[in-house]
């Protein structure tokens, strides 16, 4: 069974701010055995299903709002240390610069766990990110060298000062581990190979070579030319959506991480309860309480 690498999105959305995160990426989630896994059943959540924004390549599934990679929590945590950096920059003379851009919650592209499989986007941007899918820096270089020294200087202090709810983001976790378990469950099941293995098949009769460690199209695309890249992955993205093939893994996921949440009810009940004074601890620092 072909499929595309699990791929750490939250490490890209805050690599501006030099964290590296580690919960919101099911890749780094500890792994259960096979043998555990294969006792959860789905069986009374065939009603679960997941809901894709094939606009955006997102899928909201029962873990999507729990993460730490969800857009609400990232934007807090950058928007805190932005906060953080200019109170130690206007100290030194230098002007707050965080308000000068939107802290917003982004459309996050999903992590790409199963290849590009927004038309759209792959239209556009081939397997490139969508620029648009992640947070907006800060723009320092229109500040000057002096500014940009500084506030490289404070930006480390911003950081040292949340260190406990940076230490919170990196951190496995019970949702990092049960979207991990899903995903391998739902990719491994009969029916979820036999749903990959339609959307490669569609995707080899359009003409497209897919790699076969990732499943995706080949790498040598990209070694053509753009053009050739956004041509195989717009071709492989149609498949996705023409066989029915993304939303039925998709909900393959949904149903799994759905047992499993239902499995785990008190470390999962824990973890939001951290996660909740988490963000209220950020969203103090960024209204100046």
């Amino acid at each position: 069974m072909k499929h595309h690498s699990l791929r750490n999105t939250l490490g890209t959305f805050f690599a501006a701010a030099g964290i590296a995160v580690l919960g919101g990426c099911a890749a780094s989630a500890p792994m259960s055995s096979p043998s555990s896994m294969a006792r959860v059943s789905i069986t009374k959540y065939s009603a679960v299903s997941a809901h894709l924004d094939y606009a955006h390549g997102v899928a909201a599934l029962p873990t999507t709002n729990l993460d730490v990679g969800a857009p609400d929590f990232v934007m807090a945590i950058l928007h805190a240390i932005a906060v953080r950096t200019d109170a130690c920059m206007q100290k030194q003379g230098f002007p707050a610069i965080a308000d000068e851009q939107s802290w917003q919650p982004y459309v996050g592209d999903e992590d790409r766990t199963l290849g590009r499989w927004s038309v759209d986007y792959a239209s556009k941007y081939g397997a490139a990110p969508a620029p648009e899918s992640q947070p907006s820096e800060v723009n320092l270089l229109s500040k000057g060298p002096d500014f940009n020294n500084a506030y490289s200087a404070c930006q480390i202090k911003a950081k040292t000062a949340l260190d406990e709810q940076i230490q919170f983001a990196q951190s496995k976790n019970i949702i990092s581990t049960i979207k991990w378990q899903a995903f391998q469950l739902a990719t491994t099941s009969p029916a979820g190979k036999k749903v990959i293995t339609r959307w490669h098949d569609c995707a080899e009769d359009a003409g497209v070579v897919l790699d076969p460690e990732s499943g995706g199209p080949s790498t040598q695309y990209s070694s053509q030319g753009k053009q050739a890249e956004i041509t195989a992955f717009t071709a492989d993205a149609k498949c996705a959506k023409s066989t029915g093939a993304v939303q039925e893994i998709f909900t393959l996921r949904a149903q799994y991480e759905s047992a499993l949440l239902d499995a785990s009810e008190a470390q999962v009940a824990a973890y939001k309860t951290q996660r909740a004074k988490v963000l209220t601890q950020l969203d103090d620092v960024i209204s100046g309480r």
